[in-house]
Parts: structure tokens; C-alpha cells; sequence
């Protein structure tokens, strides 16, 4: 399994869409008054840093 997951760059895909995804984010605090946006990007980043920390223990 993580010779697919090295031979497909599913890690570097997942790392782009998440890059993505924070960039959306951020990019929509001035837009929203009921989300905490600085929060919610710096718990994305923690889930992102469990999840690279959390790699090949899966």
C-alpha cells in the first residue's frame, strides 16, 4: 500500500489540496462573521500536522 500511495504522489496530491483548501479559507475572512476563520486555519493546520506526524502508523 505505501509503495502506491509513493508511486502515485497521493501524498504530494493530498498536500496540494489541502494547501488549496486552507488558501480558500483564508482568503474568505473578510466575508464571514460567524466562523472564527484565524481558528479554523490554525486547527487545519494541526490536523495536517497529526496527519504527516501519523505517517506509515496507519
Amino acid at each position: 500500500m505505501t509503495a502506491t500511495i509513493e508511486d502515485n504522489d497521493i501524498e504530494d496530491r493530498f498536500i496540494a489540496e489541502w494547501h488549496r483548501r486552507y488558501d480558500a479559507v483564508r482568503n474568505r475572512e473578510e466575508r464571514t462573521d460567524s466562523v472564527d476563520i484565524g481558528s479554523l486555519g490554525d486547527r487545519m493546520r494541526t490536523v495536517l500536522a497529526y496527519q504527516l506526524a501519523a505517517r506509515g502508523l496507519k
